[in-house]
């Protein structure tokens, strides 16, 4: 959804794909749309540009729209009261809210339709082999939900909404006989977690002397253990940096030779050091990749999630590489880190620049300088090991 308008009669939204092309005679359609307050179908032609983990999935729900409605090619948009909208987005809501019960499903076998068509989406999406974090696996989805409402004949249209799997929630009914109280659940029943550096299985690294030629020999899937002083940015800090090269100003630090961890950290409390400090997803990035490695002497960049086609080419380019801490344990990767303080763009609050000094911070190298994505090679080995979809592996 990239669009909205309202109109004087009625409010109505308009939903397209994000890449969506509009075609001529567009501008007629949504004023007609706007006009009469009613649901309108079109179908435009779409643009997708990139690549992303999901775009296997969405290829395989696009074609089982094409098999429902016979377009081979097309997005569709649809143009609904707010109403409308409003009653099927608490309707989508409500879904995600249900159980996980494939396991049970699988077990009893479907009883209809839409069951069989659950178990189809989860075998087929789990043996495009994605798995936890892109990086390949046997299991990428725990359910699939289906909802189903009446729409135009022609276009049934497919929406698709991924769902952490680390969603948490809990249910009350109110029933107005006063407050609810709910017990929280006891740490026993969560592992005791110790970790430890592993200095036989990962290379120890020192930022304080890194070299271009120490980064260019990293190999996809290596443990790496940092120490010493790197330095923090994200969307906001990355934003004023090209602002401030576009003007020819001054860099308030010098990134020449160092790694930049894309974070925004937690305050600390009480004896902290730094607050949680779990990395930002990279691909926002992407778009200003290049520049940095190009004006800035930036040799390393560490983040989670995967680099879209934008960020690896420039990361060959330079011969660089990206590193990927791990995602969902802030507080561990906080732990890491002995000594922090602000060095740039104070006013940006947590997406300020910050100097951190860490000690034996995991990571793993993600892209290589020869632009190898674990993130692409990862899912094709175990789309091979699965062996339900043909796949040509390098």
């Amino acid at each position: 959804m990239n669009a909205g308008a309202e109109h004087a009669a009625g409010k109505a939204l308009l939903f397209l794909h994000a890449d969506t092309l509009l075609p001529d005679g567009a501008d007629v359609l949504v004023q007609t749309a706007l006009a009469s307050g009613q649901h309108v179908w079109g179908r435009f032609d779409v643009r997708i540009e990139g690549q992303s983990m999901w775009l296997p999935v969405v290829a395989a729900l696009m074609n089982l729209r094409s098999k429902l409605t016979g377009i081979a090619t097309g997005d569709q948009a649809i143009f609904m009261t707010h109403a409308a909208f409003t009653s099927r987005r608490g309707f989508a809501a409500q879904l995600l809210m249900e159980d996980i019960d494939m396991y049970d499903l699988m077990q009893r076998g479907p009883q209809n339709k839409t069951e069989e068509l659950r178990i189809e989406l989860f075998e087929k999406v789990n043996a495009l082999g994605i798995g936890a974090q892109g990086l390949g696996g046997l299991t990428t989805v725990l359910d699939v939900k289906i909802a189903t409402y009446p729409t135009h004949a022609a276009g049934k249209p497919v929406a698709m909404i991924p769902n952490c799997a680390a969603t948490r929630h809990a249910h009350v009914t109110m029933d107005g006989s006063g407050a609810s109280y709910m017990e929280p659940p006891s740490l026993d029943l969560w592992p005791d977690v110790k970790w430890a550096p592993d200095y036989n299985k990962s290379k120890k690294v020192d930022l304080n002397t890194l070299t271009r030629e120490q980064v260019a020999s990293w190999k996809p899937g290596d443990t790496l253990l940092l120490t010493g002083k790197m330095l923090t940015g994200r969307d906001a800090a990355h934003k004023r940096i090209q602002e401030m090269l576009v003007k020819g100003e001054q860099l308030p630090v010098d990134f020449t030779n160092r790694v930049i961890y894309y974070v925004g950290p937690v305050d600390p409390v009480r004896d902290e050091v730094m607050g949680p400090a779990g990395p930002t997803t990279a691909t926002r990035m992407d778009k200003f990749t290049e520049m940095m490695l190009a004006q800035t002497g930036l040799i390393g960049m560490i983040g989670k999630a995967e680099r879209g086609p934008a960020g690896i080419a420039a990361i060959q380019k330079h011969r660089s590489a990206y590193l990927m801490a791990v995602g969902g344990a802030a507080y561990l990767v906080a732990k890491a880190i002995k000594h922090a303080q602000v060095v740039g763009f104070a006013d940006l609050g947590m997406e300020a620049i910050y100097e951190f000094d860490v000690q034996d911070m995991p990571v793993t190298v993600a892209v290589s300088a020869d632009g190898t994505s674990v993130h692409n090679t990862g899912p094709k080995e175990w789309q091979a090991r699965i062996g339900k979809i043909p796949v040509v592996t390098d």
